[in-house]
């Protein structure tokens, strides 16, 4: 009887007026509502929730744009590129896709897709400008140069790890015989916490070996929220991990509501069963995040990821030193590891490589896997494919050996969200060393190895008999080598005809065939006036050139032929109706005779001339006397008399054919004696 009065009281309100919709009937109130809602999922990073209330939003308002961008970058934040890309088209196509952080967004989940030209277009459309322009630049450096990732590929080969799940696998970290990784699968027990950015499990860490069923690790470490990475050391005693903000049982949240990632040190406990308590690191923050730790052999330089204030970008590699039992203050990396991009996951190598994930720098898309030397650090060098490839790639570790490892990535064909890959990696040892092409002798000189196509050193010397270096297999390289006295030898070596288990070192023998000495030790020039120049060079025996000395020397550049001393030998001159030996003419003959006595094999001729003066008998006669004057001076010198022929040609053979004009300058250049060279060979 009561319910129908109620009933029967409504519906006077109604008829009367004085019943009237509540607000949850009107549209606008509707629409505001599912807006608050959808703005606290995403400002509160539960992506996963805001996807769904955005998308309610539209329903009540379809000319929501700030919606259809917000959708776009949750999408984007949970790593379904292909639906951000739709979403992100729609706000374009809109004309609402103005802001630079979105259109670089968009760029990004392009390029993770492939999408290359595409992706440079809304570059182009952001322009190099403003604080993200080094990472913009970078990003467009990358699609114009995408091959070149690509040219390592036969050096590695990648294949699906066997443990991975349906869930997110990522983070490997040698331990023992196997290794540890950070998973999302599910865990046992009835409280079950979702992890609220994709609606995902809290990843626990778990160890996997010789292809077994995967196991938690030993007590002590896993909660019920995040852990993972971590990096063990100390023969595996120690481990310092990642974990969100919490400890005790209690969580911490930065002032604008996030739960932030923290470092944690344990050690196992004495019968090694579990895991002490963990520790905190010194520089942990409630307001910024700090993990994917790697540590250096002797536990004393810790390498991890954080986006602290006063970086270069998002997030940045930063170094601490163990000062005596405490950890020092965080070092951040520089901007040659560093850039206004991330920089995730380090992991170091034998001490001297840092690998690393980043977007901020040239590569294939998303996050590329990169290495550099901690002692010499130089331009980063992204791995290439088939480590990277359009999607993210990231967390990878080496073997101490460096021929195998694990990397984590999304790329497609995977069996979850984030997969384990396991990897093996094909590289060389090469010697090359100089020898004696006719004795096998090893011989000193420079060496040179050259990236086949490119102007790239891998290694050289200007002096040693030998060089080593490592090379990754799939390059050709130019082996040079070259000694004084030795010709030059280059020969090519292709690295895919080497076996790809060949892990000795591979000796290469550049031999240098010895060539004779291409030198002339000696020209002697006989600058003669009633003839052409003489060009004689000196060698066993001596030989006569039959040309000009410009011919000569232009011979000799071609054959790139060294030339000792030039000496040249005058006409011996006479006064008038005299044929003594004047001083000047002794000088002439002085560097004959010293010639004559270091070539022993050589021979002399003097031809004696004189001017037009006096009759022809007096001159034969004159010309004679000046032939046996000049004889006669070379045998007082030494010089066997046998080796010096002469000869008179009185006026026969004139210089100067000036007739009755001649002056005393013209009549000077007819009294001569000549010389001429030959050898005794002859």
């Amino acid at each position: 009887m009561r319910n129908i009065n109620i009933y029967i009281l409504l519906l006077l309100l109604i008829l009367t007026g004085a019943w009237k919709p509540t607000d949850l009937d009107n549209p606008s109130r509707k629409y505001q509502r599912a807006k608050q809602r959808a703005e606290r999922s995403y400002s509160s990073l539960s992506y996963a929730k805001s996807i769904k209330r955005y998308k309610k939003v539209l329903l009540l308002k379809p000319n929501e744009s700030e919606a259809t961008i917000r959708i776009a970058d949750s999408y984007r934040r949970v790593n379904d590129m292909e639906n951000a890309r739709k979403w992100y088209q729609e706000a374009a196509d809109e004309g609402v896709l103005t802001d630079k952080e979105d259109q670089l967004n968009y760029a990004q989940v392009l390029s993770s897709l492939g999408m290359y030209d595409e992706a440079d277009k809304w570059y182009l459309v952001h322009g190099e400008t403003g604080k993200m322009s080094e990472l913009v630049k970078n990003r467009r450096m990358a699609i114009e140069n995408i091959e070149t990732y690509y040219k390592d590929s036969m050096a590695y080969f990648v294949n699906t790890a066997g443990f991975n799940s349906e869930h997110s696998d990522f983070g490997p970290a040698f331990m023992e015989n196997g290794i540890v990784f950070a998973s999302a699968r599910p865990s046992k027990g009835l409280f079950k916490p979702k992890y609220s950015w994709d609606n995902s499990n809290f990843l626990d860490m778990f160890y996997v070996e010789n292809g077994e069923k995967p196991e938690k690790v030993q007590r002590g470490l896993n909660t019920r929220y995040h852990e993972g990475p971590a990096a063990f050391y100390e023969n595996d005693q120690k481990v310092v991990f990642t974990r969100n903000n919490y400890s005790k049982g209690k969580s911490g949240e930065s002032e604008d509501g996030i739960n932030k990632l923290k470092l944690f040190i344990s050690e196992k406990s004495e019968n090694g069963k579990k895991w002490c308590p963990p520790v905190e690191l010194p520089f942990n923050s409630d307001d910024y995040s700090v993990g994917h730790p790697t540590i250096s052999l002797d536990g004393k330089t810790l390498y991890f990821a954080s986006d602290m204030p006063g970086g270069y970008g998002g997030s940045d590699i930063y170094k601490s030193e163990l000062e005596g039992d405490k950890w020092g203050t965080p070092q951040n990396m520089g901007d040659i590891v560093n850039t206004p991009g991330n920089e995730f996951f380090p992991f170091i190598h034998n001490d001297e490589t840092l690998f690393y994930s980043s977007d901020g720098m040239p590569g294939i898309g998303g996050l590329d896997v990169f290495e550099v030397s901690v002692s010499d650090p130089g331009t980063p060098k992204n791995i290439g494919y088939p480590i990277n490839t359009e999607k993210d790639d990231f967390g990878m570790i080496l073997s101490a050996d460096g021929r195998s490892g694990y990397l984590s990535s999304n790329r497609d064909r995977g069996v979850g969200h984030d997969d384990i890959y396991y990897f093996e990696r094909y590289f060389y040892d090469i010697k090359v060393r100089l020898v004696n092409a006719e004795t096998g002798e090893s011989l000193e000189g420079k060496i040179s190895s050259i990236i086949d196509g490119t102007d790239q050193i891998v290694k050289s010397t200007d002096s040693g008999s030998e060089i080593t270096f490592r090379v990754l297999r799939g390059y050709n390289l130019n082996l040079n080598g070259s000694k004084e006295g030795f010709e030059g030898k280059t020969d090519v070596l292709k690295t895919t005809d080497l076996p790809k288990e060949l892990t000795e070192t591979y000796v290469v023998k550049l031999p240098l065939m010895p060539i004779e000495e291409k030198k002339v030790k000696d020209i002697i020039l006989v600058i003669n006036n009633g003839e052409n120049t003489q060009v004689f060079m000196v060698s066993n025996p001596p030989v006569e050139f039959d040309g000009s000395f410009d011919a000569l020397k232009q011979k000799f550049e071609d054959d790139a032929v060294e030339v000792g001393e030039i000496y040249k030998y005058q006409n011996i001159l006479y006064d008038f109706d005299k044929y003594n030996i004047r001083e000047d003419a002794a000088k002439e003959l002085d560097y004959v005779s010293e010639l004559l006595t270091q070539n022993p094999e050589m021979k002399i001729e003097l031809r004696s001339h004189t001017d037009v003066r006096g009759s022809n008998q007096y001159n034969n006669v004159l010309a004679e006397n000046r032939a046996k004057s000049a004889l006669a001076y070379l045998v007082k010198k030494g010089i066997d008399a046998s080796r010096i022929t002469i000869k008179s040609y009185g006026e026969q053979s004139l210089y100067v054919d000036c007739g009755s004009n001649c002056d005393e300058g013209k009549h000077q250049s007819n009294r001569r004696t000549e010389i001429k060279l030959f050898s005794e060979k002859e």
